[in-house]
């Protein structure tokens, strides 16, 4: 941490699970969504300073085209120099459309060890899920006073 500033590493998608929960960390209730992306298809238009001409770059999520499923997302930025970067800001916001197809919240029993962006594995039978990798996108440490017990609710989205 630099000053006021914090930085972060930017999550990797073939990342391995750090932590299990329903496999020994038991979950106390859970609720768990899978839809469709809500973006397939990004076009992204910036414009090159130096030629005075545009750049058009698409990213595309295959997956979900090869399923019958097409959301297309236009983007113009004139900020936007190169192709590269026209491709970087498409495969980013496929990325977050991605993380929020599956998700969910489970309530679990206190793990300090828990951090932000972690990737965890899933063992619930109940609702169909072994070793079902998700994202930890958000926490919340729970006390209940009247049985002194601390507890976690960990948002979840997809990897």
């Amino acid at each position: 941490m630099t000053g006021d500033r914090a930085y972060l590493l930017e999550p990797s998608a073939s990342g391995e699970a750090v932590y299990a929960y329903g496999a020994g960390h038991d979950i106390l209730e859970g609720r768990f969504v899978q839809g469709c992306p809500g973006i397939t298809h990004v076009q992204v238009e910036g414009y090159d300073d130096i030629t005075g001409e545009s750049i058009i770059v698409d990213t595309y999520g295959w997956e979900s085209i090869e399923r019958g499923i097409e959301h297309p997302l236009f983007i113009r930025d004139r900020n936007i120099g190169s192709e590269q970067d026209a491709a970087a800001r498409g495969e980013a916001y496929l990325s977050k459309a991605a993380i929020r197809t599956e998700g969910g919240v489970i309530r679990v029993p206190l793990n300090c060890g828990q951090e932000l962006y972690d990737i965890v594995e899933i063992y619930e039978a109940r609702a169909g899920l072994s070793a079902a990798k998700r994202r930890v996108l958000g926490m919340e440490v729970l006390y209940d006073t009247r049985r002194s017990i601390y507890e976690q609710k960990l948002y979840l989205g997809g990897v």
